[in-house]
């Protein structure tokens, strides 16, 4: 089965059985940041650093998961079913990114200036359900530490590069 956190993918994704069994402090080995990249035409933005903005931190399990079940699955973004929209329609968020604290998401950034990227090119065709299954499992893997190579991960990012088109 796969692992997608959108219920209309995958409708018991995240089952509610009304208990709570992690520790409120199970902190994870580094402090992550959500950013969101919108998409600059729509908001009238100039640049990538203008229109990327954080939006949340977490240091801890709960606090991760308080902030990544909020997070739009790829099948979200992708397709236009997005949170936020402008007034004539448009989508107005282009990617989701996290990044270690202290890390913005840009080249720019000292952690990132000397660095390459590793670069995942998922097609529509493999479907919403695997496509969110990636997404999920490269995110755990690097909240999780089992991603981070040397301490050379600083961050994922996901964009759509296709936008309305399909493959």
């Amino acid at each position: 089965m796969a692992f997608s956190l959108n219920p209309a993918v995958q409708p018991d994704a995240l089952p509610d059985d009304g208990s709570d069994d992690l520790p409120k402090d199970l902190k994870l080995k580094h402090t992550w940041n959500f950013w969101e990249q919108l998409n600059q035409g729509a908001q009238g933005k100039s640049g990538y650093a203008e229109s990327t903005r954080k939006f949340g931190t977490c240091s801890t399990v709960e606090e991760f998961w308080s902030m990544f079940s909020d997070v739009p699955q790829p099948s979200q973004l992708f397709e236009n079913r997005m949170a936020r929209v402008t007034p004539d329609g448009a989508a107005a968020l282009d990617g989701v990114m996290l990044f270690k604290d202290g890390v913005r998401p840009e080249w720019e950034d000292p952690a990132n200036a000397a660095g390459g990227h590793f670069q995942v090119q998922l097609l529509p065709s493999l479907g919403a359900a695997t496509i969110d299954e990636f997404w999920n499992n490269i995110v755990m893997g690097c909240i999780g530490n089992t991603l981070d190579l040397k301490g050379l991960l600083t961050g994922v990012r996901l964009v759509d590069k296709l936008g309305s088109r399909t493959a």
